[in-house]
C-alpha cells in the first residue's frame, strides 16, 4: 500500500511538473510571437515612414501610390472632424503639389521611439501647415487612406504622444511658410496666437500686409477698416509697444471665452501698462486679415 501510494504521489509530482513545463514554455513561445509581430509592424512603418519623407521632401508624392489601387478613393479633410470629401490619387497629389511649392516639408520622427500609420508633416504653405498621412493594414498589405490637415498639431497624434498639451517638440521658426491673408479667418487666428505664445513679435510683421495697424480702443465693426488702417500706425511702432507691454511675460494667451471663429480676440498676460489687449481682423476682397489692435 505503502510504495502504491508513494508511486502515485512520484506520478503526480511528474505530471504537474510536466504540465508546468509545456506551459512555461507555451507562454515564452507566445510572448515571443507577440514581441516578432510588434518588431514586424514597427519595422513595416519605418520603412512606409522613410517613403512618406522621401515624398514630401522631393514633392514626388507618385512613389507612394504602390499603397493606393487604381479605383481607390483617398479622403482629404480636417484632422478630428468630420469635414472631408473624397479624391482620386491623381486629385489629392494635385493638392499635394499645391499646397508645397517653394516649402521646406518636414516629416516629424516622433520623440517616443515608436511608429504609427498616422504620419505627421509639417511646413506646408497653405492655409494648415500640418498635413497627416494615414495607412492601415488590410490582410497583409498597408493601405493609403488619406490626408487630414489642421492649423496646430493634431489633437490624434498629440494624444499618441502622451498628452492634449503636447503642441511642440521644440520651438517653431516663426513666421510659418504660408499665407499671409486667409480664406478662413480660423488658422490666421492660430498663426497670431502662436507667434504670441513664443513671444516672436517680429514674426507679426508679415501679416500687417499694408504696413500699417488700426490701434483703437475697441475692434472696428462696421467702420471701413481701409480707411482706419491708412490712417494707421506704421507696423514696427506696434510691435515695439507689443515688445515693450511684455516685459517679464511669462506667456500671453488668449482671454477666457476664446473663440477661433470671431473677428477679434483678447490677449492675457501683458505685464505693462495694458493687461488685456484685443487682435483685430477683417475680412477683404483677397481673404481675412489682421488689421489692428485694441486696448
Amino acid at each position: 500500500m505503502k510504495n502504491s501510494k508513494s508511486k502515485s504521489n512520484v506520478l503526480k509530482k511528474y505530471l504537474v511538473f510536466t504540465l508546468f513545463f509545456i506551459a512555461i514554455i507555451g507562454w515564452g513561445l507566445t510572448a515571443r510571437s507577440g514581441n516578432t509581430f510588434g518588431n514586424e509592424k514597427q519595422e513595416e512603418l519605418r520603412k512606409i515612414f522613410a517613403e512618406v519623407k522621401t515624398a514630401v521632401q522631393s514633392k514626388d508624392f507618385s512613389k507612394l501610390r504602390k499603397y493606393a489601387q487604381k479605383n481607390d478613393v483617398l479622403y482629404w479633410g480636417q484632422c478630428n472632424t468630420d469635414t472631408s470629401i473624397n479624391l482620386s490619387f491623381n486629385k489629392i497629389i494635385r493638392e499635394l503639389k499645391e499646397n508645397s511649392k517653394d516649402a521646406d516639408i518636414l516629416a516629424t520622427e516622433n520623440l517616443t521611439g515608436r511608429l504609427t500609420g498616422m504620419i505627421e508633416t509639417v511646413g506646408w504653405t497653405g492655409e494648415y501647415p500640418y498635413l497627416y498621412f494615414q495607412f492601415t493594414k488590410v490582410d497583409k498589405n498597408w493601405k493609403w487612406l488619406g490626408v487630414c490637415y489642421d492649423m496646430a498639431r493634431s489633437l490624434d497624434y498629440r494624444r499618441f504622444l502622451g498628452g492634449k498639451e503636447k503642441y511642440y517638440d521644440t520651438p517653431p521658426k516663426l513666421p510659418r511658410q504660408g499665407p499671409r491673408v486667409f480664406k478662413d479667418v480660423t488658422p490666421l487666428h492660430a498663426r497670431i496666437v502662436e507667434v504670441l505664445k513664443f513671444k516672436a513679435f517680429d514674426a507679426l510683421k508679415p501679416y500687417a500686409t499694408r504696413g500699417k495697424l488700426f490701434v483703437g480702443k475697441s475692434c472696428p465693426d462696421t467702420a471701413d477698416s481701409t480707411a482706419l488702417i491708412k490712417a494707421g500706425v506704421p507696423v514696427n511702432q506696434v510691435v515695439e509697444s507689443l515688445v515693450k507691454n511684455s516685459a517679464d511675460a511669462k506667456e500671453i494667451t488668449p482671454g477666457k471665452g476664446y473663440s477661433f471663429k470671431s473677428k477679434y480676440f483678447l490677449t492675457e498676460g501683458w505685464t505693462g501698462e495694458q493687461p488685456m489687449i484685443a487682435f483685430c481682423f477683417a475680412e477683404g476682397k483677397k481673404g481675412w486679415e489682421w488689421i489692428g489692435i485694441a486696448y
